[in-house]
């Protein structure tokens, strides 16, 4: 709080960008200056998952060094937490810290004493500071072939050579929705082919892909929580790169809609029970038309994982500060419980039956 007082004091007539994203695009298009000529330090608390001690190369603005050498704190102009610990103090005026992660609050390794210390995010939601999706869908003209994990099939008939139904792959035994439970109801009508830790059907990483997309049609892209824009490569990579038409749960209908093409999916809220998602299932399976109408987004659609770079944007944001509004979460323990809190599925589950040992069937 003391930064941003001392903030809107020196520079209150450079303070005019309310979100990051705007200011970006503004950078990008050229419409703002920035000295780039100091250097600027981000200390990462916690396991670092971008390129750390040595100068950015590739990036729009490039002056930063991401390090995790804690007694060099004091000389940073960003602390990015990634986990449980964090310094006790903010170690000068000028300093900001940015909450870093990529799972949902029920794993979320962020410590929830973070309270109001929080000035921006960078996580898988939209209304974060930084927005880092798992995938995202762009228009083929506007695919760039340089970019890696793309899904450059172009399939017409899926459904002929296909002969297997629903396939699902799962490692988190114990999740805090109420997946386990739907799929095994979902099994009493359908066939569900259950592979990883959780079952004794194993496939390596690279061969479940293989398998998924020559022998099954549908496949469960099932978060392990119920929470706000949380879809993960269960769904970009597991599904959509591999031919099969995902059944979904996790976030809302509508936040699926809102990253994905009409079409492109199956939601299970879309039906009163597992019973009456599996007759769809069962439909689509012996139409082939109807199945294949699932496909026709990857005329114009393209899939990418993990879009963007996160230590080029946080480099930006350490030189852009100056630019926006006071910002500071009140806080965070709300901010990432909030997401989840009341969120639940339009089917009614028992809640007194644990499936888990279906799994090992």
């Amino acid at each position: 709080y003391y930064f941003w007082k001392h903030h809107n004091e020196v520079n209150q007539r450079l303070s005019t960008y309310s979100t990051f994203n705007e200011l970006k695009r503004d950078y990008i298009e050229g419409k703002i200056k920035l000295n780039t000529e100091e250097i600027k330090e981000i200390v990462i608390y916690g396991k670092p998952t971008v390129p750390i001690n040595t100068q950015l190369q590739g990036c729009p603005v490039s002056n930063c060094i991401l390090h995790t050498i804690k007694w060099r704190s004091d000389n940073a102009q960003m602390v990015i937490i990634t986990n449980r610990k964090f310094p006790d103090v903010r170690f000068h005026k000028n300093q900001v810290w940015l909450a870093y992660d990529y799972e949902a609050p029920p794993n979320s390794r962020l410590n929830k004493r973070l309270g109001d210390k929080i000035n921006f995010t960078a996580t898988y939601r939209h209304d974060s500071t930084i927005h880092l999706p798992y995938g995202k869908l762009i228009k083929i003209p506007e695919f760039n072939s340089k970019l890696n994990n793309s899904n450059s099939l172009k399939p017409r008939n899926i459904s002929a050579t296909k002969k297997k139904t629903v396939a699902w792959i799962v490692s988190n035994c114990s999740p805090s929705s109420p997946r386990n439970l739907y799929a095994y109801e979902l099994s009493k009508y359908i066939t569900v082919d259950v592979y990883g830790k959780c079952n004794q059907r194993k496939c390596q990483y690279s061969k479940c892909h293989k398998m998924l997309r020559k022998h099954y049609k549908f496949y469960l892209s099932f978060e392990n929580c119920l929470c706000q824009d949380y879809i993960t490569e269960k769904f970009f990579e597991n599904a959509l790169m591999n031919n099969v038409i995902p059944v979904v749960m996790g976030a809302s209908i509508e936040e699926y809609q809102s990253v994905a093409p009409p079409n492109s999916f199956i939601h299970v809220d879309q039906f009163a029970s597992p019973k009456k998602l599996a007759e769809y299932l069962h439909y689509l399976d012996k139409n082939h038309t109807a199945f294949n109408e699932y496909f026709t987004w990857q005329d114009k659609w393209r899939v990418v994982l993990f879009p963007g770079r996160p230590e080029c944007d946080f480099c930006l944001l350490a030189n852009v500060i100056p630019f926006l509004k006071p910002s500071w979460y009140s806080d965070m323990r709300l901010w990432l419980t909030n997401s989840c809190e009341g969120r639940k599925l339009k089917w009614k589950e028992d809640q007194d039956f644990s499936p888990n040992d279906w799994f090992f069937v």
